[in-house]
């Protein structure tokens, strides 16, 4: 009977030295030391498993971890309680929140309430006048933003963020309360609401077509002192977009007229593709002697492997003759 106690003892010994109970700790995150108080699983006098840890910034702001940890880090599912009862539910990385995105909230509009206090990532264009206050600035904002779908609440706790509407922005904060409320016709609407953490704003090419891939050229073809570098490549998911710089060491005036402009892929011939509502520097044509000129021509989405473009230029001296300015874009 002795020898089952003493196990017993033994046993329980074990228990409490793998496990912290309300024990004070000093822990070194990625975002600074912190002290406080821990309970939970640990392991070689660090949190590693389950356990909650309660301390305060240097500026006296108290909050909680309860969630994940390894090696005294802050690892996998996790929430943070702030004193002042805000709430972040996610997935922790080296002591930081990933915030969730792209698949990870495909339901975030259909089922706002399911992600309440949860960290996301999401893009959108604004599309009403921003509201300021003394201490932030509050909009609705597109997430399907080619559709105008996906209406969204953002409240951004910072009245020096400026923004205007149809400015792309892009948003990483806590999706909190569920907005209700009519539209213009007088449907109802319901939208999720996010309380800004980050908040940038986004040019259009980085919001609707950012870069995939981007290939450095800087090929540059000379006749008669009319020169046409081609800088670069970037690939996009709905479009190729070049990067051209003329100069005009010549005698004449100089143009190349992006529509007369061809790239072949293979036996595949691709011509000009206008975006207007990218705004992109468009090439200058009648260059002046002694002057230049940069500017983007789009082209059809392509796929990323090698080919060859042509540029159809001319001078308005008649006499000269040029030939297509042809850049072979191997990688």
């Amino acid at each position: 009977m002795k020898r089952i106690a003493a196990v017993v003892l033994i046993v329980l010994a074990l228990s409490f030295l793998m496990t912290g109970c309300g024990k004070k700790i000093t822990l070194n995150f990625s975002f600074g030391q912190r002290t406080g108080t821990y309970s939970g699983d640990m392991e070689n006098g660090i949190p590693n498993g389950y356990g909650k840890f309660t301390t305060k910034n240097n500026d006296g702001t108290g909050w909680t971890y309860e969630g994940n940890w390894k090696n005294g880090h802050f690892e996998g599912e996790g929430k943070t309680t702030w004193k002042s009862g805000q709430i972040e539910i996610g997935t922790y990385l080296n002591d930081s929140i990933v915030p969730m995105k792209d698949d990870e909230i495909k339901t975030l509009h259909t089922s706002p309430e399911n992600f309440k206090n949860h960290v996301v990532e999401i893009a959108g264009r604004i599309f009403n006048a921003p509201e300021y206050s003394d201490s932030s600035v509050s909009f609705q904002m597109w997430a399907d933003f080619e559709n105008s779908e996906k209406n969204t609440v953002v409240h951004v706790m910072d009245a020096d963020f400026k923004v205007q509407a149809d400015d792309y922005v892009k948003i990483i904060g806590t999706v909190g309360d569920v907005f209700k409320g009519k539209n213009a016709f007088g449907a109802e609407v319901t939208a999720p609401t996010i309380i800004a953490k980050e908040s940038t704003v986004l040019s259009y090419q980085e919001a609707v077509v950012p870069t995939i891939k981007e290939i450095s050229v800087n090929q540059t073809v000379t006749q008669l002192g009319y020169s046409v570098t081609v800088a670069k490549v970037e690939f996009a998911e709905k479009e190729t977009r070049v990067y051209v710089k003329i100069e005009n060491n010549g005698n004449a005036k100089f143009s190349l007229y992006s529509f007369n402009a061809k790239i072949v892929q293979g036996n595949k011939q691709f011509e000009e593709q206008n975006n207007w509502n990218a705004d992109y520097p468009e090439v200058q044509t009648g260059l002046l002697p002694t002057t230049s000129t940069e500017g983007i021509i789009v082209f059809p989405a392509l796929e990323v492997k090698p080919f060859k473009i042509l540029f159809d230029c001319s001078s308005d001296n008649w006499r000269e003759d040029l030939k297509d300015y042809e850049y072979d874009i191997q990688f």
